[in-house]
């Protein structure tokens, strides 16, 4: 990718909300280098208070990798075994859940340790419950993933899975329950049997509607699921009551590409748009910032794709021959007068 060092963010203000912009403002900011290794390709980075958690890539074990926690000095304090973990969502900062994993998981920093702090299993045979390889879970919901085939419909319908209200403990073969611990039908892979419970046949309530397919970004912040439908554009929201908020963003273009963020610890919540079909020395990439009203307001382009917003900057993954480097930007600018209201639809 060719990038720009000194005009990474420029101000932006919107002429025609929906068609085009231009610039009035342009600010020379220079950014931090806050890690960086030779000989490695990061997949996931975040931050989490005082320390940093990553994953490297593994093109011999793609699918068993590890986490690694650094500290202030970036040095690796503790590491994790993830099955084939891809990103994160940040739930406070000290506890995060993998994503992409076939569990679901919140883990917890804790005096410069990775410490399981809450963690399922799924089992379900082959015809009853929710088939979910994956899931994202926060202190109030496991959201799960089902993949459907029909005529009209086909892709990933998400569901709220229920937690188990108590635990059940049996040695039969033929067991509906939670916590099965004796001939487990599974590998718990890095998990062990006493940091996890299991659902059999996980049941939950359907996010959306009974047409609807979603991909799978995240976020969370105070009680609040964030999901953000990229083929559709839909902004949902659900409060800790399960109470579901759905929102159409609306888009200049059928070319036009979003991506969802949450920074955690500002709360604030933003929309990065772009358009497809363009080579990534052409393409540039929009900062909207979403407010509770629903407003949509264009805050700033950006040069590169960031790997994750937090505590007002955006986080940038350099790649070259030898070496991988995070470089972080604070994202300062004007925030135009003018917005793009989108209101709220009817579940």
């Amino acid at each position: 990718m060719l990038r720009f060092h000194h005009k990474i963010l420029l101000n932006i203000f919107w002429i025609n909300l929906l068609i085009s912009s231009s610039l009035f403002a342009q600010e020379e900011i220079k950014p931090e280098l806050v890690y960086g290794c030779e000989n490695c390709v990061l997949t996931s980075f975040l931050p989490m208070g005082d320390y940093k958690v990553l994953i490297y890539a593994s093109n011999k074990k793609p699918e068993k990798r590890h986490m690694y926690l650094l500290d202030q000095s970036n040095l690796i304090v503790d590491d994790m075994k993830i099955d084939a973990a891809q990103s994160f969502v940040k739930v406070n900062d000290s506890i995060f859940s993998p994503l992409d994993v076939s569990y679901a998981v919140m883990v917890k920093i804790e005096e410069n340790e990775m410490i399981v702090d809450e963690a399922y299993e799924f089992y379900n045979g082959k015809k009853h419950g929710i088939n979910t390889p994956n899931t994202f879970m926060n202190p109030e919901y496991i959201t799960g993933f089902d993949y459907i085939e029909n005529g009209k419909t086909e892709g990933v319908q998400l569901y709220l899975i229920d937690r188990p209200e108590k635990k059940i403990i049996s040695s039969r073969k033929f067991h509906v329950g939670y916590d099965f611990k004796e001939r487990a039908p599974f590998d718990y892979g890095f998990l062990s049997k006493e940091d996890t419970s299991v659902i059999f046949q996980p049941y939950g309530r359907l996010i959306g509607k009974s047409d609807e397919t979603f991909s799978r970004y995240f976020g969370y912040k105070d009680g609040t699921t964030y999901i953000w439908a990229t083929t559709h554009k839909t902004l949902i929201r659900v409060d800790k009551e399960g109470n579901i908020r759905r929102s159409r963003v609306p888009i200049p273009s059928e070319n036009t590409e979003m991506k969802m963020y949450v920074d955690n610890v500002s709360g604030e919540l933003y929309l990065l748009s772009w358009e497809s079909g363009l080579e990534d020395d052409e393409r540039v990439y929009r900062l909207n910032q979403v407010t509770d009203e629903n407003q949509l307001r264009p805050l700033l382009n950006l040069y590169f794709f960031p790997m994750v917003i937090d505590n007002g900057y955006a986080y940038e993954g350099r790649k070259d021959k030898k070496s991988f480097e995070v470089y972080r930007y604070p994202l300062k600018g004007q925030v135009p007068e003018k917005v793009v209201p989108f209101g709220f639809e009817e579940n």
